[in-house]
């Protein structure tokens, strides 16, 4: 048998080949560049899906929070300006009118939700305005001098639509409202004068 080129170290060519292969081998087994992109395609849809729905909720409590301060604050206001008109003048209430309302609402509430505009008489005491996806409604009720005397409600209306998911339409409907006496307004000798200020 001839004498062997190959030193005791270095593999025949059958060896080499096997060498070769497990090297091939263990480099598609370690390669990993692919099965990021298979993972996140599988998690990361329930991954954005979770974000906005986190981002959503904060939104929601936001503008619902917006709103309940604006109608409360609204609601607080126009009540006390007709209680300092009753301590005015000693014996009459004068409502503010539904366009200083409106105006005192949109102080509150904007931004984040957008202005109202202003009704289309500046002289009614009682109504409703609409603007895109907000509505507010002011109703003075209640007679002067009689339990539990004049007061007004007051009731935002904001259609939320929540960001990227286009399918719920029209949105959901936040409605805050609050009841606010004129302080004294049941008392004997009261009345209300029937113009607005």
């Amino acid at each position: 048998m001839p004498p062997s080129h190959h030193s005791p170290s270095e593999p025949s060519a059958a060896g080499q080949f096997i060498v070769r292969s497990c090297r091939v081998l263990r480099l598609l087994t370690a390669a990993r560049s692919g099965s990021a992109a298979v993972e996140f395609a599988m998690c990361g849809m329930a991954l954005i899906g979770f974000i906005m729905i986190i981002f959503n909720a904060g939104m929601l409590g936001f503008q619902l929070g917006a709103l309940a301060h604006a109608v409360q604050m609204t609601g607080r206001w126009a009540t006390v300006k007709a209680t300092a008109s009753y301590a005015n003048s000693g014996s009459k209430i004068t409502e503010p009118c539904l366009g200083s309302v409106v105006t005192t609402f949109n102080s509150f509430a904007d931004p984040p939700l957008s202005a109202l505009a202003q009704p289309g008489s500046s002289s009614t005491i009682s109504g409703t305005t609409t603007t895109g996806n907000l509505t507010l409604t002011a109703s003075w009720s209640g007679s002067a001098a009689s339990a539990p005397g004049v007061y007004l409600t007051l009731t935002g209306t904001y259609n939320w639509q929540p960001l990227g998911f286009a399918a719920f339409g029209s949105g959901f409907p936040l409605k805050i409202t609050t009841a606010a006496t004129v302080m004294g307004s049941s008392l004997s000798g009261v009345s209300v004068n029937p113009s607005c200020s």
